[in-house]
């Protein structure tokens, strides 16, 4: 029984770890310059296998910042904007699954950037990220808790859920659950 338990407590640390992440944006084909510079986006199961979400966010966080208008050419139907600055926009629309989109950067395509991404179901956000460029390629991370605070992004004091804690707590409660049933029974 002692196995078995240490067993299903290495599966859920295993789960909580695996499903840990951030969002999944991923830039499709190449970046092109016309007198701004734009690159195709793809945020597809936000959160999770199936998840769905009808609003996405962005923040600068260095670089140039965004045109104005800068969330463009939506996969789904009925997907619009609200870009109260170049520093950061806004889009809504039908609850997806998956959504193709371009983003408008002010500046020269050589130059860096860095901005925090928000996917979101009527506002309760499903995934942060912070997306780089370096000037010719793409990378992602986690956002910390600061960048978000610093950003204004999100509702006031919140931060992003420590999945792999959470998971892992859950999964302790589960233990000791378990450990009052078999002491019970004996």
């Amino acid at each position: 029984m002692k196995q078995k338990l240490i067993l299903l407590a290495a599966c859920g640390l295993i789960l909580g770890l695996a499903t840990s992440g951030f969002a999944a944006i991923l830039p499709i084909g190449d970046a092109f310059e016309t007198d701004s510079w734009t690159q195709q986006f793809l945020e597809s199961n936000a959160g999770g296998t199936n998840a769905t979400f009808n609003q996405l966010g962005i923040w600068s966080l260095t670089g140039a910042g965004f045109e104005s208008a800068a969330f463009r050419s939506f996969s789904s139907a009925g997907w619009t904007t609200s870009d109260p600055s170049t520093s950061n926009a806004y889009a809504f629309g039908p609850t997806v699954t998956s959504q193709y989109f371009n983003i408008y950067f002010n500046g020269d395509k050589t130059s860096s950037l860095s901005f925090l991404f928000m996917a979101a179901q009527d506002l309760a956000v499903r995934e942060w990220a912070v997306a780089s460029w370096n000037g010719s390629n793409w990378s992602y991370r986690a956002p910390t808790s600061q960048e978000i605070a610093d950003s204004g992004a999100g509702p006031s004091g919140s931060s992003p859920v420590p999945e792999p804690a959470t998971l892992s707590l859950l999964g302790l409660g589960i233990l000791g659950l378990l450990g009052l049933n078999r002491k019970k029974s004996a």
